[in-house]
């Protein structure tokens, strides 16, 4: 991306990166809105929980337990305005939220002057060259860091797990057992009743559980934020390029990492039915804000 506009930028003008990209866009967005009426695909599990006949699975069973849940009415979910706004009035959310957007500003910002600043300490002279050597130490770091931070992550929540008391252990194991029960279309006392159970999501986690891997997350994030601010700081005596490179991409990778633990919060800020219209709205709030 910094070469493709740096080239553009210095050849035919700036604003053709924009409109290349946008016509390069315009298939994808018509393809997007050709096939979203086909969605969600009308699969047999989909069919059984209405009580329709799946031909795959065995038609007669499935309509018999269509005709057993007869007389029922379908459960209607929340409206879309409820579940905004129960997801809005989290004020662990909003938290997130607001955070995740400052940092991406902060990179946005570092992002967008990166070459500038380069050039205005006096270790480039050529605008292109600075915009493809400062993307590429970017964007290399950003794809090494933020899968290493989703690494990171796990390994400490999985540490933190088998710390834990043998009582939130066996919770732990009950809801697996639960969970691989459910899988297996067996018959338990407030699960679905059907062969489409293999399509039940599992357990939401406790309480406390959100809460442990909260904390973690917490305390991984304000660790990796404080060594990149260091980081960071340190480039105002970098003397040379390379030395000024890697600090950079270093400070810069620390705040890369921290992007999981960001999504991981998003999702436990919210209630557990309501995570996927939470990662939404996190993504409208980052992108507007940040």
């Amino acid at each position: 991306g910094y070469a493709y506009s740096s080239l553009l930028a210095n050849s035919v003008g700036w604003q053709w990166a924009f409109f290349l990209e946008a016509a390069v866009m315009v298939p994808v967005v018509l393809f997007v809105f050709s096939v979203a009426p086909h969605y969600p695909a009308d699969t047999g599990a989909h069919r059984a929980s209405k009580g329709a006949p799946d031909e795959a699975n065995g038609g007669e069973e499935d309509k018999a337990a269509g005709e057993a849940q007869g007389g029922e009415e379908e459960e209607q979910g929340p409206a879309l305005s409820a579940e905004m706004a129960a997801i809005l009035g989290c004020s662990l959310f909003l938290c997130v939220s607001f955070a995740y957007a400052a940092q991406a500003a902060t990179l946005t910002g570092l992002s967008t002057f990166g070459s500038p600043l380069l050039m205005g300490l006096g270790f480039f002279d050529d605008e292109a060259a600075a915009s493809t050597v400062f993307g590429a130490a970017i964007s290399v770091t950003g794809m090494l860091a933020t899968p290493l931070g989703g690494f990171v992550l796990d390994r400490a929540l999985r540490t933190a797990s088998d710390g834990d008391d043998g009582g939130e252990r066996d919770a732990g194991l009950e809801r697996e057992e639960r969970d691989a029960m459910l899988l297996e279309g067996d018959n338990l006392a407030g699960a679905v009743e059907h062969p489409a159970a293999a399509a039940v999501a599992p357990a939401p986690p406790s309480a406390e559980e959100v809460q442990r891997q909260l904390r973690h997350i917490s305390s991984l994030g304000a660790l990796l934020t404080l060594v990149a601010l260091a980081v960071l700081v340190a480039t105002y005596w970098a003397q040379d390029a390379a030395l000024f490179l890697v600090l950079t991409a270093l400070g810069c990778g620390l705040l890369f990492a921290t992007y999981p633990l960001f999504n991981l919060a998003v999702l436990l800020a919210v209630p557990y039915r309501f995570r996927s219209l939470g990662i939404t709205l996190n993504s409208i709030l980052l992108h507007s804000l940040g």
